[in-house]
């Protein structure tokens, strides 16, 4: 064997290892040596194969199944290392996604296609992965074909359980309803987006990542991301008719966010689907002259705030999941099919053997994630989750997460754990301070 394809082949197997076998800290550099040993041991053990560090036949089928398994987010059921139909069957489809040959044999061109989308140089297969709930559609397959482990049998997931629990919120000038968010984000392909957000700085929303992300057909069919080019915020945004309305329909205005802040990781985890919008102008601590139709006509200033702001009654403090398992928690956004009218919706968290079992199985893409009920809606991605805590006699509104994706068994957010925040007060730390627990802004 050439050393090209000695360099290509281990190059696959380093990559699948570091992403899907849980072998983190291997460098992938395409050279077989101690650590690239080491690390298929380790990997061996893990799978019950014999431990012997080199690559074996078991030891090659066994690290297909774990990139398959990574890569749809379904597990197959067969033991590691036996090539078997259901194995067989996902990687046909794997290359027919990718507009491969469907041989269901792992040659040269399947492996360099399954190294870019476990590097997320290629979007997920899944059409439903991310939900894409902020761009009004699932992200497409690579190619315009309806086939793939979920999309070609099974319908979009809803993310409204059994009684669709939510309703429009009444008064969008009322605290925290003024500082949520409708977001337009506009990319240069002349297409646009749609999702919701948080304004919990002056000056800084909070959203999903994948809100200001779209996914565009690439010359060779391949579905490519395209950063948005440009984002305009609407904070309390009423979409309502005239009638209901309490003042204009954007009573404060629209704001360009010409900067953003995302984890690198964003584009392939759960945990990581989180960003940060930084606006041109401050706006948290202006006033703004609303003209209240609503009881009586009336002229008002109103100063915007934000969700943490010196008012008290609303905080940004680390959570973890098993702290919301049980717990009574509450959303409010912007869905599609409600045509930009804001919707508050009450839901439950979730943290039991299902969910323990993905944090297991893949901790790093679900270490940040919430699992919840909460009935959500293409549009409502980015929207904050909070739940509400007794303190000192007083109700406080404490920013638990930010919901990103639907599946079948439940709703996704990410959760704002120790990580996320301190990767927040990071990426704005002339705004932020992270300490004790608590996101607050310096003053």
């Amino acid at each position: 064997m050439v050393q090209s394809n000695l360099t290509e082949i281990t190059t696959w197997y380093q990559t699948i290892l570091k992403v899907a076998g849980e072998q983190h800290d291997l460098l992938v550099d395409g050279k077989f040596g101690s650590s690239t040993s080491h690390a298929l041991e380790c990997f061996q053990e893990m799978s019950e194969l014999e431990p012997s560090g080199v690559l074996d036949v078991a030891t090659n089928v066994a690290l297909n199944q774990v990139a398959m398994e990574w890569i749809y987010r379904r597990l197959i059921s067969t033991p590691l290392g036996k090539m078997t139909d259901e194995l067989r069957n996902a990687l046909k489809r794997f290359q027919q996604d990718y507009g491969l040959e469907a041989d269901g044999k792992v040659g040269p061109a399947t492996r360099d296609v399954m190294v870019r989308v476990l590097r997320t140089e290629l979007p997920s297969p899944l059409r439903y992965y991310h939900a894409h709930l902020g761009q009004g559609g699932p992200p497409g397959t690579p190619e315009t074909m309806d086939s793939g482990l979920e999309g070609a049998t099974e319908p979009e997931p809803s993310g409204i359980y059994e009684k669709d629990d939510r309703e429009l919120t009444s008064n969008t000038i009322d605290r925290p309803f003024r500082w949520i968010c409708l977001l337009n984000p506009q990319y240069e392909s002349g297409s646009y987006g749609w999702g919701s957000g948080l304004l919990i700085s002056p000056r800084h929303v909070l959203t999903a990542a994948h809100v200001i992300t779209d996914e565009i057909d690439g010359s060779k069919g391949i579905r490519q991301y395209e950063e948005a080019a440009r984002v305009v915020v609407y904070p309390g945004h009423d979409g309502r008719g005239l009638a209901q309305r309490i003042d204009g329909i954007d009573p404060f205005s629209g704001w360009m966010g010409p900067h953003r802040h995302k984890p690198e990781c964003a584009k392939d985890s759960k945990s990581c689907d989180y960003a940060l919008i930084e606006l041109e102008k401050s706006i948290g601590d202006r006033e703004f002259e609303l003209k209240i139709r609503n009881p009586v006509a009336e002229k008002r200033k109103v100063k915007l705030g934000y969700w943490g702001d010196s008012g008290g009654g609303f905080e940004i403090r680390a959570v973890t999941q098993k702290d919301l398992n049980g717990v009574k928690l509450f959303s409010a956004g912007y869905p599609k099919g409600l045509r930009k009218k804001q919707v508050i919706a009450p839901g439950v968290g979730l943290d039991n053997t299902d969910t323990k079992r993905l944090r297991e199985r893949w901790p790093d893409v679900f270490r940040n994630v919430i699992c919840n009920f909460i009935d959500t809606e293409h549009g409502q991605s980015g929207s904050p989750v909070w739940r509400h805590l007794e303190q000192a006699g007083k109700t406080v509104c404490q920013l638990v997460g930010v919901q990103t994706s639907v599946d079948r068994k439940f709703n996704y957010a990410v959760a704002m754990t120790e990580e996320v925040l301190t990767q927040i007060a990071k990426w704005a730390p002339t705004t932020f301070r992270y300490s004790g627990g608590l996101l607050s802004v310096k003053k």
